[in-house]
């Protein structure tokens, strides 16, 4: 659900981010038609201008489609119906810090649903193991008695201790033997699993680690990568406005602009997705707030 969740917040904000575009370019078609009108640009500008408007509405009609989808999915995740409006808030842009992946693992690791789950059935399987073998050993009786007696010809009484011990040898039963070595093979069996559970979980948790840090490199990197593309397209638009570049770079720009906004929006929202994945590796809840400090 976390994950859908974030999703759809990442398809939102596409969408409005195209949605603006979109708005900002029909605004310039309409110029272009006035300044087409009176002469100022050309025909081919006209045109430009249109085909940049078609292929930005494929765009926000794709980015709708996208966040209705997400959106679906959501609310049926959460049991609830498909057309169901389910209220979301954006997430920080700040991620959270964590510490060494040893230091954490071990302090988690042991708490795993799934191996104290193993670690269990391996328990079990070790007592009927010994239970089985307890069948096998002799069985030792210790035995005290005490009695006193009196009759009517003589005084006093007359008191008897007696102590025994019983030995009792169990004969060579093939039955029981042979569940000692079944449930022997249990309990190797189960502590073989629990320790290749172990093995997975850490690697897991290391895979989940890494890719959270690369995922947040990639978004920081990405902000280099959006300052280039809005600074190009600020300059684009002062050459127009003076004349000194024509309307089809301004698109370019504009478009490339627009096209590294939203990839910055995927890159943020799968640096989020990363993190999801890196606290279930470690068995923890993802909170309600999708802010969780791994300590």
């Amino acid at each position: 659900i976390a994950k859908i969740y974030l999703d759809t917040l990442s398809a939102t904000e596409q969408f409005s981010l195209q949605q603006e575009a979109a708005e900002k370019l029909q605004r310039r078609v309409e110029i272009v038609h006035q300044r087409a009108s009176s002469r100022l640009d050309t025909q081919a500008d006209k045109l430009s201008a249109q085909a940049a408007l078609a292929e930005k509405n494929a765009d926000l009609n794709a980015a709708r489609r996208l966040s209705a989808l997400n959106r679906m999915q959501l609310a049926l995740a959460l049991g609830q119906q498909a057309q169901a409006q389910i209220e979301i808030t954006a997430v920080a842009e700040n991620f959270p810090s964590t510490p060494a992946i040893e230091e954490t693992l071990a302090a988690t690791l042991e708490t795993q649903p799934a191996l104290r789950a193993q670690m269990a059935s391996w328990n079990v399987a070790k007592a009927t193991l010994e239970s089985q073998r307890a069948e096998r050993l002799p069985k030792v009786v210790f035995d005290v008695s005490r009695m006193e007696a009196g009759d009517f010809y003589t005084q006093g009484t007359n008191r008897f201790v007696s102590a025994g011990v019983k030995l009792s040898m169990p004969l060579i039963d093939f039955g029981v033997n042979a569940k000692v070595r079944a449930r022997n093979f249990e309990a190797g069996e189960s502590e073989q699993k629990m320790l290749q559970m172990r093995s997975t979980l850490i690697e897991n948790a290391y895979q989940a680690y890494y890719a959270y840090q690369n995922a947040v490199d990639m978004f920081e990197a990405g902000k280099a990568a959006l300052a280039k593309a809005e600074l190009q397209e600020q300059e684009s638009t002062a050459k127009y406005n003076k004349k000194l570049s024509n309307l089809a770079t301004l698109l370019q720009d504009e478009a490339a602009a627009v096209a590294v906004r939203v990839n910055q929006v995927k890159l943020r929202y799968q640096a989020w997705s990363a993190w999801a994945d890196y606290i279930k590796s470690l068995g923890r809840p993802y909170s309600s707030a999708l802010v969780m400090a791994a300590q």
